[in-house]
């Protein structure tokens, strides 16, 4: 199995028991806020947003999606680097890195292998051969 196989499995297993729950409205628009970040967000910002604490918001996300919400924003925007490295080949990684607002590259590479097991340059020579 490739890297890209793997990785779509767990997607779909993901996207499949993430559609069985019902999620509170003000839930959705916690995650909808996440997805619009580029930025890093502290728990305590995001549970005050939503006038939660920082115990309630870790508790809702691990009960709703299984993950805390830090382990959530890495997850996302490693999915939107991945985009941007199959997609947009004029960025280097090093742009994109700061188009996520990462404080530096080396963060960025360190969370991209957390979730995509291979570094970003390896990710995008992996893109490349396959088309």
């Amino acid at each position: 199995n490739s890297i890209f196989t793997q990785l779509h499995q767990i997607e779909t297993w993901l996207f499949k028991n993430f559609k069985k729950r019902i999620i509170s409205p003000k839930f959705n628009f916690t995650l909808s806020y996440i997805q619009g970040l580029n930025h890093n967000l502290s728990v305590q910002e995001l549970a005050s947003l939503q006038n939660f604490s920082t115990r309630q918001i870790q508790r809702i996300f691990q009960q709703h999606i299984g993950l805390s919400p830090k382990s959530y924003h890495r997850i996302f925007r490693t999915k939107k680097a991945k985009h941007l490295l199959k997609n947009s080949p004029q960025y280097s990684c090093t742009e994109i890195a700061y188009l996520l607002d990462y404080s530096d590259q080396s963060h960025f590479i360190h969370d991209f292998k957390l979730c995509a097991k291979l570094t970003p340059q390896q990710y995008r020579d992996l893109c490349i051969k396959k088309s």
